[in-house]
């Protein structure tokens, strides 16, 4: 019988068919066969031969990537072969192709033939060349733009009109007007006594020179006291000899002084001190001998003292671009009456003081003691704001006086007009004056201790007040004679000042207490006129209390306008006591319940209060 026909005859009985243990070896060993076929072709004729032997079947079972790498085409059959005898038909993958089936019955393929990369480039036909790009046109240029036509302007917004103010609250008052540029320095007037500058000294005028000619050493260490004091003997000397006059010269360096220069007596027809350089006083109070001094018999006291001090000198010339500084540091802690001064004018006629720097006083800048015939132009003053007692002009006594052109800046009153007794202060004006720190521009106090004051015929203008305690101020003792008659403050402007206008007839000092109270005398205030004041100020504006028994009168007030420095904030002034007197323009800020200026102060004084300011005025002769 034929096999094939055998064994399907034999697929019926209990014992194994023959042709099922035959598919089942041919099925184990096809992989072994396929994967030696494999490995025997190139890589690049993997992909034909597997299409030919599998067909269809290939892409189901071939990795994707079998063509580009050298694995085996089924690992797992050649790992597992022997295990794989044993297993199920079913169970193993590939018998469930009938076409792998029918291709491992079929008898093995020849091996295709080997190709390598020189034979398919032989064999394939040669690629007609690439025929050459024809080159492109160039691109035509562009158009040059046409230049767009400028913009018409913009037109001009017209200024928005101003919001009318809101009903129930009043308009806020105009900010003050900023201060009118300072004139140019006036000509020496020839009212003031006769007083006029001195001219430039004639060449031939001895000069003394402090180093040159007596060997000062100006290193700001080395004492330079024997030089200069020196220098000044020699100078009077040659002045007194000849009739003329000397100057001392002070040049550049810094020289020390560790005692005081005292000039006592005339120097001929005047003495010139032209300083240039830095001079520095002394530290300690043993600078200062002879603390006291007698003025015709006269006590004036320790506070005579200072770093230059000159008493009865005719024509004297202080000037240069030099400083002068007192090392007041030193003395600022000891008592007021202990204290010098830089420059000390006692009893002196015509002086001129031009254009220095003083700064750090033990005490005042400069302090002058009955002086007539006084002009300082062009001075600098400069000290701390919290240094005690450092006023930059302390004037007790003096008349027909012009201060112009300055600039203070200290610890204690600016401009301070004393006059006690025979003291008096006549026919004095401070004009172009900037102040910047300091207890403002004062007149006393007066009448201290029950004491005779006169003043008169004084006038303020052109001032320049920043940051002060007080601006314009003048101030008196309860109990006080005399009076205060014709004082003009003209074209003021103050920023921040924390009082702007004050006239106080009750005036305290803290030290001084036990003259303080009331009193039935008083100095009288007559004819205190204030035109075109502005500025900011920080609480009243105005404090003006006058007694009583004396009142204040003719105070006349003419474009006044004071607004407070604080936002939102309002003044409250004082006026007591003031009658025959009166407003115009604008006048600002209106005590509460006044409404206006346009009766204020027209009440008469009454007979007993006109006899007592007569009373008061004739203890100065008027």
């Amino acid at each position: 019988m034929h096999p094939i026909r055998a064994v399907r005859s034999g697929m019926s009985s209990s014992s194994p068919p023959l042709a099922a243990v035959l598919l089942l070896v041919c099925a184990a060993l096809a992989p072994l066969t396929v994967h030696a076929q494999w490995t025997s072709l190139p890589r690049i004729t993997r992909g034909a031969w597997l299409s030919r032997s599998f067909g269809s079947a290939s892409r189901r079972f071939i990795p994707a990537d079998a063509a580009a790498d050298e694995r085996p085409l089924f690992p797992h059959a050649q790992s597992k072969l022997t295990s794989s005898l044993s297993l199920a038909p079913w169970m193993f993958p590939f018998a469930r192709s009938r076409s792998f089936l029918r291709s491992a019955s079929r008898p093995a393929a020849p091996s295709a033939p080997t190709f390598s990369t020189a034979t398919l480039e032989r064999d394939q036909p040669p690629k007609p060349p690439k025929s050459p790009k024809s080159p492109k046109p160039p691109k035509a240029p562009k158009p040059p733009k046409s230049p767009k036509p400028p913009s018409p302007p913009k037109p001009v917004k017209s200024p928005k009109p101003p919001s009318p103010p809101k009903p129930g609250k009043s308009p806020k008052p105009p900010p003050p007007p900023p201060p009118a540029p300072l004139p140019p320095p006036p000509e020496w007037p020839s009212t003031y006594a006769g007083v006029a500058p001195l001219a430039e000294d004639a060449s031939e005028t001895p000069v003394f020179d402090v180093r040159e000619g007596f060997g000062a050493v100006g290193d700001g260490t080395s004492d330079s006291w024997n030089a200069f004091d020196g220098a000044f003997r020699a100078a009077c000397e040659s002045a007194e000899a000849s009739g003329g006059r000397a100057v001392v010269r002070v040049g550049e360096g810094a020289f020390y002084l560790n005692r005081s220069i005292t000039v006592n007596g005339s120097c001929g027809a005047g003495l010139t001190l032209q300083v240039d350089g830095s001079i520095y006083g002394p530290v300690s109070k043993a600078g200062y001998p002879e603390p006291s001094l007698y003025l015709n018999g006269t006590l004036i006291g320790v506070a005579s003292n200072g770093l230059f001090r000159f008493i009865g000198v005719a024509g004297l010339v202080v000037r240069g671009s030099g400083v002068m500084d007192g090392n007041g540091k030193k003395f600022w802690g000891s008592k007021a009456p202990t204290r010098p001064h830089i420059l000390t004018l006692i009893d002196c006629h015509n002086t001129t003081i031009d254009g220095l720097l003083l700064r750090n006083p033990p005490m005042y800048h400069v302090f002058g003691y009955s002086t007539e015939g006084l002009w300082i132009r062009g001075v600098t003053t400069n000290s701390p704001e919290s240094s005690p007692n450092t006023d930059s002009l302390k004037l007790l006594g003096v008349r027909h006086a012009l201060i112009e052109n300055c600039t203070f800046h200290g610890g204690d009153d600016d401009v301070s007009l004393v006059a006690r007794g025979a003291q008096s202060v006549v026919n004095v004006t401070v004009r172009n004056l900037i102040a910047t720190a300091g207890h403002g521009i004062s007149i006393g106090s007066l009448g201290a201790g029950g004491a005779v004051a006169c003043v008169s015929d004084v006038t303020f203008k052109d001032l320049i007040i920043a940051n002060l305690d007080n601006g314009l101020r003048i101030k008196t003792w309860q109990g006080g004679m005399g009076m205060v008659r014709n004082v003009r403050y003209e074209n003021v402007y103050m920023t921040n000042t924390d009082n702007a206008i004050i006239l106080n007839q009750f005036y305290c000092d803290s030290h001084q207490d036990f003259f303080c109270g009331i009193a039935p005398n008083n100095v009288a205030l007559v004819n205190v006129s204030y035109s075109n004041v502005y500025g900011t100020t920080t609480r009243y504006g105005m404090k003006i209390r006058c007694s009583e028994t004396v009142p204040c009168g003719g105070i006349n007030l003419s474009n006044v306008n004071l607004v407070s420095s604080k936002a939102g904030s309002s003044l409250r002034p004082v006026l007591e006591n003031v009658v025959a007197s009166h407003a115009t323009g604008v006048v600002a800020p209106v005590p509460e319940g006044m409404g206006s200026y346009a009766n204020w102060g027209l009440t008469a004084p009454t007979a007993a209060q006109a006899a007592n300011i007569q009373n008061m005025m004739a203890q100065c002769g008027s």
